[in-house]
Protein backbone atom coordinates (compact mmCIF):
# COMPACT_ATOMS: atom_id res chain seq x y z
CA UNK A 1 0.00 0.00 0.00
CA UNK A 2 3.00 2.29 0.35
CA UNK A 3 1.88 3.62 3.73
CA UNK A 4 4.63 5.16 5.84
CA UNK A 5 4.79 5.53 9.61
CA UNK A 6 6.95 7.69 11.86
CA UNK A 7 7.39 7.53 15.64
CA UNK A 8 8.84 10.69 17.19
CA UNK A 9 9.47 11.97 20.69
CA UNK A 10 8.05 15.19 22.13
CA UNK A 11 10.94 17.16 20.64
CA UNK A 12 10.06 15.92 17.15
CA UNK A 13 13.08 13.61 16.81
CA UNK A 14 12.16 10.56 14.73
CA UNK A 15 12.88 7.41 16.73
CA UNK A 16 11.54 4.84 14.28
CA UNK A 17 10.04 4.79 10.79
CA UNK A 18 9.14 2.37 8.06
CA UNK A 19 7.18 1.73 4.87
CA UNK A 20 4.43 -0.87 4.56
CA UNK A 21 4.46 -1.81 0.90
CA UNK A 22 2.67 -5.15 0.72
CA UNK A 23 -0.78 -5.60 -0.77
CA UNK A 24 -2.45 -6.66 2.45
CA UNK A 25 -2.19 -6.12 6.18
CA UNK A 26 1.41 -5.85 7.35
CA UNK A 27 3.20 -5.52 10.67
CA UNK A 28 6.58 -4.00 11.49
CA UNK A 29 8.43 -4.26 14.79
CA UNK A 30 10.89 -1.77 16.24
CA UNK A 31 12.65 -1.52 19.60
CA UNK A 32 13.48 1.50 21.74
CA UNK A 33 15.01 1.77 25.23
CA UNK A 34 11.46 1.67 26.63
CA UNK A 35 10.74 -1.66 24.94
CA UNK A 36 9.74 -3.26 21.64
CA UNK A 37 6.63 -2.23 19.73
CA UNK A 38 4.65 -3.46 16.73
CA UNK A 39 2.95 -1.27 14.11
CA UNK A 40 0.07 -2.91 12.23
CA UNK A 41 -1.48 -1.23 9.18
CA UNK A 42 -4.48 -2.66 7.35
CA UNK A 43 -4.83 -2.67 3.58
CA UNK A 44 -7.14 -0.39 1.61
CA UNK A 45 -7.59 1.29 -1.75
CA UNK A 46 -8.35 4.69 -0.25
CA UNK A 47 -6.87 6.40 2.85
CA UNK A 48 -10.23 6.23 4.63
CA UNK A 49 -10.12 2.42 4.44
CA UNK A 50 -6.76 2.17 6.22
CA UNK A 51 -6.32 1.90 9.99
CA UNK A 52 -3.25 1.48 12.18
CA UNK A 53 -2.48 0.09 15.62
CA UNK A 54 0.60 0.37 17.87
CA UNK A 55 0.99 -2.42 20.42
CA UNK A 56 3.51 -3.39 23.08
CA UNK A 57 5.49 -6.65 23.08
CA UNK A 58 2.71 -8.21 25.17
CA UNK A 59 -0.01 -7.18 22.69
CA UNK A 60 -1.46 -4.27 24.66
CA UNK A 61 -2.77 -1.49 22.42
CA UNK A 62 -1.25 1.89 23.32
CA UNK A 63 -2.38 3.89 20.27
CA UNK A 64 -4.57 3.43 17.22
CA UNK A 65 -6.25 5.46 14.53
CA UNK A 66 -7.56 5.70 10.98
CA UNK A 67 -6.83 7.57 7.77
CA UNK A 68 -3.04 7.95 7.87
CA UNK A 69 -3.16 11.26 5.95
CA UNK A 70 -0.21 12.91 7.61
CA UNK A 71 -1.94 13.52 10.94
CA UNK A 72 -0.33 12.49 14.23
CA UNK A 73 -1.50 11.09 17.54
CA UNK A 74 0.37 11.53 20.82
CA UNK A 75 0.64 8.79 23.44
CA UNK A 76 2.66 7.92 26.52
CA UNK A 77 5.25 5.16 26.44
CA UNK A 78 4.42 2.09 28.48
CA UNK A 79 5.17 2.76 32.13
CA UNK A 80 5.42 6.52 31.70
CA UNK A 81 3.64 8.60 34.33
CA UNK A 82 2.90 12.28 34.70
CA UNK A 83 2.99 12.90 30.95
CA UNK A 84 0.84 15.59 29.38
CA UNK A 85 -0.67 14.26 26.17
CA UNK A 86 -2.44 17.01 24.20
CA UNK A 87 -5.20 16.12 21.78
CA UNK A 88 -8.94 15.83 21.31
CA UNK A 89 -10.52 14.42 24.48
CA UNK A 90 -14.14 14.30 23.23
CA UNK A 91 -15.06 10.69 22.33
CA UNK A 92 -17.87 11.95 20.11
CA UNK A 93 -15.47 13.73 17.76
CA UNK A 94 -13.86 12.37 14.61
CA UNK A 95 -10.26 12.85 15.80
CA UNK A 96 -10.72 11.66 19.40
CA UNK A 97 -7.43 10.54 20.94
CA UNK A 98 -8.03 8.07 23.78
CA UNK A 99 -4.49 8.67 25.01
CA UNK A 100 -4.92 12.45 25.39
CA UNK A 101 -5.34 13.91 28.86
CA UNK A 102 -5.27 17.59 27.89
CA UNK A 103 -7.74 18.98 25.38
CA UNK A 104 -5.84 21.18 22.92
CA UNK A 105 -8.88 22.55 21.10
CA UNK A 106 -8.22 20.45 18.01
CA UNK A 107 -11.47 18.44 18.11
CA UNK A 108 -13.26 18.06 14.78
CA UNK A 109 -16.80 17.03 15.73
CA UNK A 110 -19.66 16.03 13.41
CA UNK A 111 -22.85 18.11 13.20
CA UNK A 112 -25.72 16.99 15.46
CA UNK A 113 -27.67 15.76 12.38
CA UNK A 114 -24.70 13.88 10.90
CA UNK A 115 -26.68 10.63 10.73
CA UNK A 116 -30.18 9.90 9.43
CA UNK A 117 -31.33 8.74 12.88
CA UNK A 118 -30.61 12.24 14.21
CA UNK A 119 -32.36 14.12 11.39
CA UNK A 120 -33.54 17.64 12.27
CA UNK A 121 -37.30 18.13 11.85
CA UNK A 122 -38.31 20.79 9.31
CA UNK A 123 -41.64 21.88 7.87
CA UNK A 124 -43.29 24.01 5.23
CA UNK A 125 -42.04 27.60 5.17
CA UNK A 126 -38.93 26.77 7.19
CA UNK A 127 -35.44 28.09 6.41
CA UNK A 128 -32.53 26.55 8.35
CA UNK A 129 -28.77 26.97 8.23
CA UNK A 130 -26.60 23.86 8.19
CA UNK A 131 -23.08 22.60 7.60
CA UNK A 132 -21.43 19.44 6.34
CA UNK A 133 -18.09 20.33 7.98
CA UNK A 134 -17.02 17.35 10.08
CA UNK A 135 -19.81 15.12 8.72
CA UNK A 136 -19.23 11.40 8.16
CA UNK A 137 -20.17 9.05 5.33
CA UNK A 138 -23.78 7.90 4.95
CA UNK A 139 -23.69 4.17 4.19
CA UNK A 140 -27.46 3.78 3.72
CA UNK A 141 -27.88 6.69 1.31
CA UNK A 142 -27.56 5.27 -2.18
CA UNK A 143 -27.77 6.74 -5.67
CA UNK A 144 -31.14 8.44 -6.27
CA UNK A 145 -32.41 9.43 -9.73
CA UNK A 146 -28.89 9.14 -11.10
CA UNK A 147 -27.35 11.44 -8.46
CA UNK A 148 -24.56 9.66 -6.59
CA UNK A 149 -23.80 10.11 -2.91
CA UNK A 150 -20.14 11.17 -3.12
CA UNK A 151 -19.50 13.11 0.10
CA UNK A 152 -20.72 13.11 3.71
CA UNK A 153 -24.07 14.80 4.26
CA UNK A 154 -26.43 15.96 7.00
CA UNK A 155 -30.08 15.04 7.50
CA UNK A 156 -33.51 16.63 7.88
CA UNK A 157 -36.97 15.09 8.24
CA UNK A 158 -40.21 16.44 6.77
CA UNK A 159 -43.66 15.01 7.48
CA UNK A 160 -45.74 15.08 4.31
CA UNK A 161 -48.85 17.26 4.09
CA UNK A 162 -50.12 16.30 0.63
CA UNK A 163 -48.59 19.50 -0.82
CA UNK A 164 -45.99 19.86 -3.53
CA UNK A 165 -42.71 20.40 -1.68
CA UNK A 166 -39.70 22.38 -2.90
CA UNK A 167 -36.40 21.80 -1.09
CA UNK A 168 -33.63 24.19 -2.05
CA UNK A 169 -30.10 25.36 -1.22
CA UNK A 170 -30.32 27.99 -3.95
CA UNK A 171 -29.99 30.83 -1.46
CA UNK A 172 -26.53 29.59 -0.51
CA UNK A 173 -24.74 29.71 -3.90
CA UNK A 174 -22.54 26.75 -2.88
CA UNK A 175 -22.02 23.51 -4.80
CA UNK A 176 -24.39 21.03 -3.15
CA UNK A 177 -26.44 17.92 -3.77
CA UNK A 178 -29.89 17.09 -2.39
CA UNK A 179 -31.37 13.62 -1.90
CA UNK A 180 -34.90 12.91 -0.66
CA UNK A 181 -35.88 9.46 0.61
CA UNK A 182 -38.93 7.84 2.19
CA UNK A 183 -39.05 4.71 4.35
CA UNK A 184 -36.80 4.51 7.40
CA UNK A 185 -33.14 5.20 8.04
CA UNK A 186 -32.20 1.53 7.59
CA UNK A 187 -34.22 1.08 4.38
CA UNK A 188 -34.33 4.34 2.44
CA UNK A 189 -36.37 4.58 -0.77
CA UNK A 190 -35.46 7.19 -3.41
CA UNK A 191 -38.03 9.96 -3.97
CA UNK A 192 -36.11 12.81 -5.61
CA UNK A 193 -32.57 14.13 -6.07
CA UNK A 194 -30.72 16.99 -7.70
CA UNK A 195 -27.12 18.05 -8.20
CA UNK A 196 -27.36 21.39 -9.99
CA UNK A 197 -30.66 23.28 -9.90
CA UNK A 198 -31.87 25.73 -12.59
CA UNK A 199 -29.90 28.99 -12.75
CA UNK A 200 -31.57 31.30 -11.96
CA UNK A 201 -32.42 30.98 -9.16
CA UNK A 202 -29.80 28.37 -8.23
CA UNK A 203 -26.41 30.07 -8.59
CA UNK A 204 -23.10 28.46 -7.68
CA UNK A 205 -24.25 24.94 -8.63
CA UNK A 206 -26.68 24.85 -5.70
CA UNK A 207 -29.57 22.38 -5.70
CA UNK A 208 -33.36 22.19 -5.81
CA UNK A 209 -35.81 19.27 -5.76
CA UNK A 210 -39.59 19.14 -6.12
CA UNK A 211 -41.87 16.27 -5.10
CA UNK A 212 -45.48 15.73 -4.11
CA UNK A 213 -45.73 14.58 -0.53
CA UNK A 214 -48.21 12.14 0.95
CA UNK A 215 -49.92 13.12 4.21
CA UNK A 216 -48.22 11.65 7.27
CA UNK A 217 -45.27 10.14 5.38
CA UNK A 218 -41.77 10.84 6.73
CA UNK A 219 -39.34 12.18 4.13
CA UNK A 220 -35.61 12.21 4.87
CA UNK A 221 -33.61 14.96 3.17
CA UNK A 222 -29.84 14.68 2.88
CA UNK A 223 -27.83 17.77 1.98
CA UNK A 224 -24.26 17.13 0.87
CA UNK A 225 -21.45 18.67 -1.15
CA UNK A 226 -20.44 17.98 -4.75
CA UNK A 227 -17.48 15.64 -5.25
CA UNK A 228 -15.60 14.27 -2.26
CA UNK A 229 -16.14 17.56 -0.48
CA UNK A 230 -14.31 19.39 2.28
CA UNK A 231 -17.42 20.63 4.07
CA UNK A 232 -19.64 23.64 3.34
CA UNK A 233 -22.12 25.90 5.12
CA UNK A 234 -25.52 26.25 3.48
CA UNK A 235 -29.12 27.40 3.94
CA UNK A 236 -31.94 24.91 3.35
CA UNK A 237 -35.32 26.36 2.36
CA UNK A 238 -38.58 24.37 2.43
CA UNK A 239 -41.63 25.71 0.61
CA UNK A 240 -44.96 23.95 0.05
CA UNK A 241 -47.66 24.54 -2.56
CA UNK A 242 -51.27 23.41 -2.12
CA UNK A 243 -52.19 22.05 -5.51
CA UNK A 244 -55.89 22.37 -4.64
CA UNK A 245 -58.80 20.01 -5.09
CA UNK A 246 -59.01 17.54 -7.95
CA UNK A 247 -60.10 19.07 -11.30
CA UNK A 248 -63.80 18.85 -12.14
CA UNK A 249 -63.06 16.41 -14.97
CA UNK A 250 -61.06 14.07 -12.71
CA UNK A 251 -63.51 11.18 -13.27
CA UNK A 252 -64.38 9.60 -16.61
CA UNK A 253 -68.05 10.38 -16.02
CA UNK A 254 -67.18 14.09 -15.86
CA UNK A 255 -65.17 14.15 -19.10
CA UNK A 256 -65.37 17.34 -21.17
CA UNK A 257 -67.17 16.97 -24.53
Amino acid sequence: DGAQYFVANAAGTILAQGTLDLGGEETNQFCLPQGCYTVTVTSGTWPGEVSWTLTTATGSIIAQGEEPDGSAQAFAWAGATGCTIPGCTDPGCNNYNPQANQDDGSCICPPANDQCANAVDVGCGVSVTGTTIGANDDANAGTCQGVDNTSPGVWYRLIGTGDQVTVSTCGSAVDTKLHVYAGNCNALSCIAANDDGPNPPCAGFSSQVLFTSLPGVSYYIMASEFGQGVGVDFTLDITCTDCGAAPINDDCASAFP
